[in-house]
């Protein structure tokens, strides 16, 4: 079957052996696709580098897995990845030499070696890094950033936020007291998981309200969370030895010392720190407004204890790039909108992630209605359209590129893309959709991705796969759904 995975937030190699005893289950990042970079860039003002011919870096890179599909997609594009563990560059080093692509380049390299003879670069990527490392690297990173990047290049930097990681920071001092001094990453798993499981144990409404504070209610709920991770995100990041969770205000202010600026967020776009959330009442955002007088990342601050925001993913720019208070949708013409959906009433929308939208207004239900129909493929946004694709943009409800993806609907004789056929032949429980998403696979949709080559139709398909005609329908439906065909 087809599973979108999760966006897990990964960590670069403070000990590489420890990545070494268990490997990160590296993944694509969606939201660090240089094209979505660039279209949060133009929005604001900037001019980036076209994302066909730009550089790449990124630091803590692991496999690769992140930096690869991109390299295949934009072959006229330069990437490189740096990171201290050797196993996970060797086995992305190997990726690359299978596959054939000669645009990307991993290196082992320590963090703090990285001087300007490495180039300067478009887009850099350091995602799960700068909040698992000290005091003194993460200063690295941002100075890097700004020795590095090109005069209209965006850099992209994650990281657990406070008001809920004093929370999860609770459930983490628990668990390291009660590993102790175990090294075995297996042994300490296996605490770490026993007391999360005492401490997530169900509990009755009177139970809770007899709890002497309100933080053993938020660290059984944080167990319970930390719990359903996989073991190498709980060991490489809640059992890290280091994790500094931070303010967003803190971090605009230590990138301003490295002549960064904030630009946006690459999740959940914030332009000019207006973007209220639905649940918050008038009075609630007037006092937010008040409080902020008139200071965006104030205001996006306050909105962050209130949501009990826990994790950020800002990127940053030069200090002396203009950017625009506002979003100026005239920008975006041009770039490519593409959203997954259906219509399920008369201006009812059913979009990603099971959000729902309803509108009468003309130019937004003819946008979303053409959207929908031409899923997977892209459609460029017109002059007309322009404003209603930043709207849509800053709730998450579209994706937005400066370059089309590739993907396609099933034709006469089907064809995957080619690197989720060498992952599927390679037997990976992941592969990477056009959409720069991971997607879990079975072995039976693995092999489907084998036999997708171009070269057989329909009939020839369900023989292969011993089955019906309509059976190999359905499968080829999903498979574009997910955006992994290409013609």
């Amino acid at each position: 079957m087809f599973t979108t995975a999760p966006c897990l937030h990964c960590s670069v190699a403070i000990n590489p052996n420890s990545y070494d005893q268990l490997p990160y289950e590296n993944l694509p990042l969606p939201q660090t696709h240089p094209g979505r970079l660039a279209v949060l860039g133009k929005l604001s003002g900037m001019k980036p580098p076209a994302v066909e011919t730009c550089r790449v870096l990124e630091l803590g890179t692991s496999e690769g897995a992140n930096l690869i599909p991109l390299a295949d997609a934009f072959p006229r594009a330069a990437f490189a990845g740096i990171d201290l563990a050797e196993q996970p560059v060797s086995r992305g080093q190997q990726t690359i030499r299978e596959f054939g692509l000669k645009n990307i380049n991993l290196r082992v390299m320590d963090l703090l070696d990285v001087d300007a003879a490495l180039g300067t670069f478009d887009y850099i990527i350091a995602h799960g890094l700068y909040a698992w490392t000290p005091m003194h690297v993460r200063d690295k990173i941002l100075a890097l950033m700004q020795e590095l990047l090109s005069p209209q290049g965006i850099g992209f930097v994650s990281y657990n936020t406070h008001p809920t990681g004093h929370v999860r920071k609770i459930v983490r001092d628990i668990m390291l007291h009660h590993i102790g001094g175990e090294q075995r990453p297996d042994q300490r798993l296996a605490k770490a998981r026993e007391i999360l499981k005492l401490l997530a144990r169900e509990r009755s409404q009177d139970e809770l309200q007899k709890m002497e504070a309100n933080e053993a209610a938020l660290a059984a709920y944080a167990a319970e969370l930390l719990l359903k991770r996989s073991d190498s995100s709980l060991f490489h990041d809640d059992l890290a030895p280091v994790y500094e969770p931070m303010l967003l205000s803190d971090f605009v202010s230590h990138a301003g010392a490295h002549k960064l600026q904030y630009l946006d967020d690459a999740r959940n776009p914030d332009p000019r720190g207006n973007d209220v959330p639905t649940r918050m009442t008038p009075f609630t955002a007037e006092a937010v407004s008040a409080m902020a007088r008139g200071n965006r990342i104030a205001r996006l601050q306050y909105q962050d204890f209130l949501r009990m925001r826990s994790f950020r993913q800002s990127l940053l720019c030069r200090q002396e790039v203009a950017l625009q208070p506002d979003w100026d949708p005239t920008q975006i013409e041009g770039c490519y909108a593409a959203a997954k959906g259906e219509e399920t009433a008369e201006g009812t929308f059913m979009l990603v992630g099971d959000r729902g939208l309803s509108t009468t207004h003309p130019a937004l239900l003819e946008f979303l209605r053409g959207l929908i129909a031409s899923w997977p493929r892209a459609q460029a946004v017109s002059a007309d359209h322009a404003g209603v694709a930043a709207e849509l943009c800053k709730t998450g409800l579209i994706e937005l590129h400066t370059t089309a993806s590739r993907a396609v609907s099933a034709g006469e004789k089907p064809c995957a893309a080619p690197f989720i056929q060498f992952q599927a032949r390679r037997g990976d429980p992941f592969v990477s959709t056009l959409l720069h998403r991971p997607l879990h696979v079975d072995e039976k949709v693995r092999r489907l991705f084998t036999l997708l080559d171009g070269s057989r139709d329909r009939q020839t398909l369900a023989r292969a796969m011993n089955c019906d005609l309509e059976q190999i329908d359905k499968e080829l439906q999903m498979a574009a759904g997910v955006a992994t065909l290409v013609s």
